[in-house]
């Protein structure tokens, strides 16, 4: 939590999204696919529709990615 205090939503949304881009997420979401493109480790191997079946989170990311949706949801 303390990691995340004083983000924007916006900035939470990119944090939630970096959970999914880290495991190889092609997003089909422009902004989120350009800002990822820029990243050294960014490796794109699986589209959207394809990444749930093909990729399995690890207990941590999986929480991480509730947690920051939780709070991103609570900025409405």
């Amino acid at each position: 939590a303390a990691d995340l205090e004083g983000l924007s939503k916006a900035e939470l949304r990119l944090a939630r999204n970096e959970i999914y881009a880290r495991n190889g997420m092609i997003f089909g979401i422009t902004d989120l696919d350009e800002y990822f493109k820029t990243k050294s480790w960014y490796t794109p191997k699986y589209r959207s529709d394809e990444f749930y079946d093909t990729v399995e989170m690890n207990a941590i990311e999986e929480a991480n990615v509730e947690f920051i949706l939780q709070l991103e949801k609570s900025m409405n």
